[in-house]
């Protein structure tokens, strides 16, 4: 009662247009809800990019030398409790030594970078070429930036320009440059051998 008491009292005193502008304000001020559920969607989304970049070229620096370039199409970044870059549309990547020669590269169909970890994931038609012409092929690979090791628990397989073969079943590691690797649970063809080797 109080209230519409204060109203009459407001409206009573106020001329014909400030009654109208003070009806719209009321009809604001009662129509807002604080509805959560009605909320929630224009609050920030963990599936919506805070940047989002278009044929991305950037160079990565370690130890105060640039050690890999990297293109991709699109570059999604998220800014979440665990922040990560996405790459929807595939990565490419050139990697170089201390004198700036590309030492391997590495594609695939899909990439995530997770900022916190320095820790990168690519997947689908993952495909490594080292220096020496070795092509590695995999469907899953992890590269630890601290650590710098590129590591997989999926089926790899390496072909090498001499005809070798060496299928990793339980996955590899390597270094980041990929000239010194170690497979899990091994077979392959190697050149020169007439049966295929199993082990």
């Amino acid at each position: 009662m109080k209230i519409l008491n204060i109203f009459k009292i407001i409206i009573n005193k106020i001329t014909n247009n400030q009654k109208l502008f003070f009806i719209i304000i009321l009809f604001f001020i009662f129509s807002c809800s604080n509805d959560l559920e009605e909320i929630k969607p224009f609050q920030l989304r963990d599936d919506i990019p805070n940047v989002s970049v278009k044929n991305l070229y950037t160079i990565y620096n370690s130890n105060s030398r640039m050690q890999a370039e990297i293109f991709a199409p699109i570059m999604n970044q998220y800014q979440t409790d665990n922040p990560y870059m996405e790459f929807p549309e595939g990565v490419e990547m050139y990697f170089f030594d201390n004198n700036f020669d590309t030492t391997s590269s590495l594609t695939a169909d899909y990439a995530v970078y997770y900022m916190k970890q320095q820790l990168w994931k690519a997947t689908d038609n993952v495909i490594i070429t080292g220096k020496n012409g070795s092509t590695m092929k995999t469907e899953e690979i992890y590269g630890n930036e601290k650590d710098e090791k590129i590591y997989s628990i999926k089926y790899v397989e390496v072909a090498d320009p001499d005809g070798t073969i060496i299928r990793g079943k339980g996955g590899f590691e390597s270094n980041f440059n990929f000239t010194n690797y170690k497979f899990k649970n091994v077979d392959g063809i190697i050149v020169g051998l007439e049966n295929e080797i199993k082990k």
